[in-house]
């Protein structure tokens, strides 16, 4: 695995999700923090405030600025329904490559 494309994935996915969150209003933590710590990395996006509707305009965002577009199951799935899920998911896709 390439750790500096996994990364980029991981920053992606984060970036994007801390805009969605201020946008509502939500305080938002630090894209940083948001890949360095790994019980955030794996949150699920509903912990975060998400509703569904959050959850599809993000998926729309990170698959447009990745450039490929998201397993249904990463909707789904809490247990992958966050940073860590959605970039191993881009990972896979070929995203940032």
């Amino acid at each position: 695995m390439e750790k500096g494309r996994m990364n980029a994935c991981e920053r992606l996915v984060a970036a994007t999700l801390i805009e969605i969150m201020k946008a509502k209003g939500e305080i938002a933590l630090q894209e940083i923090d948001l890949v360095e710590d790994e019980t955030l990395r794996g949150k699920d996006f509903a912990l975060f405030g998400l509703s569904s509707l959050d959850w599809m305009e993000l998926a729309s965002r990170v698959e447009k600025l990745a450039g490929v577009e998201l397993d249904d199951a990463v909707m789904i799935d809490p247990e992958i329904r966050s940073i860590a899920g959605w970039s191993a998911c881009l990972y896979r896709a070929g995203a940032l490559s």
